[in-house]
């Protein structure tokens, strides 16, 4: 079984930095974060924290709650993935 689902991370820079010119570098002074931080949940690293989710936000004109929706999305894919034995084992009520 394959993750299907996106890191928050990939969708920022696909769609936010590099589609819209803007460096890690950039974003992490704009924001008040590390340049590490940021560089970490580029590359899938770190996931997006409500703090985060609202710093990004503000300074690219989104909401908190796409960034969330984002990252809970992700993280229960991947969940369901490392539990997928386990599950099977759990019956419906």
């Amino acid at each position: 079984m394959k993750i299907k689902a996106t890191h928050p991370g990939k969708i920022l820079k696909k769609k936010f930095l590099d589609g819209k010119g803007v460096s890690a570098y950039r974003l992490s002074m704009e924001i008040g974060i590390s340049q590490m931080t940021i560089s970490r949940i580029v590359r899938g690293e770190r996931g997006i924290s409500v703090e985060m989710a609202v710093r990004l936000a503000k300074f690219l004109n989104t909401s908190p709650k796409y960034w969330l929706e984002l990252q809970n999305e992700y993280d229960i894919e991947v969940a369901q993935h490392e539990l997928r034995s386990e599950l099977k084992n759990i019956k419906k009520f």
